[in-house]
């Protein structure tokens, strides 16, 4: 009769693939047994590989799960966005802290309403996480993060009040396969922005980081260009237009500009078209104007 040792125990949601470390051992049999499928009642197991690393690695005895010691939050580690509005995919976790702006590079949600939610492929015990919030004008957010393993029962790890650009979380290590942002506020306009999303947190490449306030204050001196030339075009006049827009699902940019203490909410493709629809509105009433003059003229006579 063969003797197996339980070797590792995943009673939660795990999907696409699964690495699977433990102490090296001699090996002839390998069982895998399926306990639950979302699906149907079908265990379904698509390739298998085992082999022997040198790669260092950390265990729990207790509950057999990883340490891991460097981002697996990733694309390539088939973590993905399970909620959050982008312009791209998983942006939230394509590595990229530099390319951004004020359409591009980030992952929101409005304020009282929703939230941004990573799945990690599988089961890891978390202590850190690294946060790195749009920071292309000197807005401020607070969020709190929430994590689990089921998306039943949810833990809140940590909180962050009025604070900008990069955050770092630490916490009592945690076991974690979903991470819940929650933004509560924000100084410019009702919706939370992020950037990139990493746990565990890894150091901040110097190099990497010089270059990313470069692009930042570019964008901030196109801004501010942006906001000169706007004021002289009454695209202020316009505001409620564009608020009764973004009510409606229309939310192309959830960003907003900020011009002495006002926000304005401006669609890069609405620029154009406001401009013409205020110039409109100022012929229209320069002629209801005398057209109430001629009337007024008629009554008196």
């Amino acid at each position: 009769m063969i003797g197996y040792e339980l070797l590792i125990t995943l009673y939660t949601y795990v999907v696409q693939k699964q690495n699977l470390v433990f102490e090296s051992r001699v090996v002839k049999f390998i069982r895998i047994v399926g306990t639950l499928s979302s699906v149907n009642n079908t265990f379904q197991l698509c390739n298998f590989e085992a082999l022997c690393t040198t790669e260092q690695f950390e265990i729990d005895t207790k509950t057999t799960l990883q340490i891991p010691r460097f981002n697996i939050a990733t694309i390539s580690n088939n973590a993905i966005v399970t909620e959050g509005v982008s312009r791209s995919r998983n942006a939230l976790l394509n590595g990229d802290t530099t390319n951004y702006d004020w359409d591009n590079g980030y992952t929101c949600h409005q304020l009282g309403s929703g939230a941004l939610v990573v799945q990690l492929p599988q089961p890891y015990l978390i202590e850190t996480m690294r946060f790195l919030l749009w920071d292309c004008d000197d807005r401020c957010y607070s969020f709190y993060v929430e994590v689990s393993i089921d998306q039943i029962k949810w833990t809140k790890v940590v909180e962050f009040n009025e604070c900008k650009s990069w955050q770092i979380a630490q916490f009592e290590r945690i076991s974690v396969v979903f991470v819940k942002i929650v933004g509560t506020y924000n100084s410019a306009n009702e919706v939370f922005h992020c950037v990139h999303f990493e746990c565990p947190a890894m150091d901040i490449n110097e190099a990497v980081e010089e270059e990313r306030m470069k692009k930042v204050q570019n964008v901030k001196a196109s801004v501010t260009d942006y906001c000169s030339r706007a004021s002289t075009s009454n695209i202020s006049n316009d505001r409620s237009n564009l608020n009764n827009k973004q009510e409606n699902g229309q939310c192309n940019n959830f960003l907003g500009i900020t011009e002495n203490d006002n926000i304005l909410e401006v669609e890069e493709n609405d620029k154009e078209e406001i401009i013409k629809e205020n110039d409109e509105d100022d012929e229209q009433e320069e002629q209801n104007d005398g057209i109430e003059s001629i009337e007024e003229l008629l009554s008196d006579n």
